[in-house]
């Protein structure tokens, strides 16, 4: 199946190309056709310029990367084709780009900023998450992890239903580290008996059983994704704490809870909550329990060592 050639690049002078325009200029050199034929003959031309972009930069990190203007000039080449065969494809769809791009744009937008914390300030004071709290862990006798709010027990004690330990025991914390960042945290409202009764739909909605199961499946494949490489000979040897969230997995979360009204969390907001959430795991961890005071009100969690 031969493929259809992206046209060289051309100068373009000012003003600045509009994606209309790159559109137009495709739509004058697509030789392909509509058919599924002529379609796989555009993706496989894509598949190709992307390799073409690998090889150039391989080439760059490894033999020449001094020679930066002969690089930079292979390389917007390269690009240009990608762009020519990423255009075709969306005309060939009846896709148009500039709504791609700006489709993009809105969704990129929340992996910079932090907004979107889900408020309840309009219910009941015993509905609500207080302004400040402060939650005890501790390593019971028996290796448990039970957890205390101003001397009370509250919900089950926990171990970290492994055959290899891993101190997914105190994963507490991260419902913990959500309800202060985000603002969202069915199980937390669970344990602490904070469910919003008063509006029907919100109580079986919100902080129902189904809400909790997507926290908790939250919560394990974030530890699976970020903790599972930190083996030894079949023992955790650390929590790891991450510098960044990957991409791929905060759109996973954002598709989770869609429709919940933690769906207004930019994941910039997302990433601050896990990481935080991880820090404080870690400092719960090497002082074998602690105490997180938590300030819902700003968002604020700090841990401390265990009074004694």
């Amino acid at each position: 199946m031969s493929q259809p050639e992206a046209p060289k690049r051309t100068t373009i002078g000012e003003p600045p190309l509009t994606f209309s325009e790159f559109s137009d200029h495709v739509k004058e050199t697509h030789f392909s056709n509509r058919n599924i034929p002529g379609r796989l003959n555009l993706l496989a031309g894509l598949v190709s310029e992307a390799g073409s972009i690998l090889n150039a930069l391989k080439r760059h990190f490894e033999q020449d990367s001094r020679n930066t203007d002969a690089f930079k000039a292979e390389l917007r080449e390269e690009l240009g084709d990608t762009l020519w065969y990423l255009a075709a494809i969306a005309l060939a769809n009846d896709i148009d780009l500039e709504e791609v791009a700006r489709l993009n744009m809105k969704k990129t937008a929340g992996y910079s900023e932090e907004k979107g914390k889900v408020c309840d300030a309009e219910y009941s004071e015993y509905e609500r998450f207080p302004e400040k709290m402060q939650f005890k862990f501790i390593i019971t006798e028996t290796d448990e992890v039970l957890l205390q709010v101003n001397g009370v027990n509250i919900g089950d004690r926990l171990t970290d239903n492994a055959y290899v330990p891993d101190n997914y025991k105190f994963h507490d914390v991260i419902h913990i580290a959500f309800a202060a960042i985000l603002g969202w945290s069915p199980v937390l409202r669970h344990i602490l008996r904070l469910k919003r009764k008063s509006k029907k739909e919100v109580d079986e909605n919100e902080d129902g059983a189904r809400a909790r199961i997507i926290e908790e499946a939250i919560a394990i494949l974030l530890f699976n994704e970020t903790q599972l490489s930190q083996r030894n000979n079949g023992c955790r040897i650390e929590i790891l704490v991450p510098e960044k969230v990957d991409f791929r997995l905060l759109n996973i979360v954002k598709r989770m809870t869609k429709d919940l009204e933690v769906e207004t969390c930019s994941p910039k907001l997302w990433e601050s909550a896990i990481i935080r959430g991880y820090e404080i795991w870690k400092k719960l961890i090497d002082n074998k329990g602690g105490i997180v005071d938590v300030n819902f009100k700003e968002g604020i969690l700090e841990f401390r060592e265990k009074d004694d």
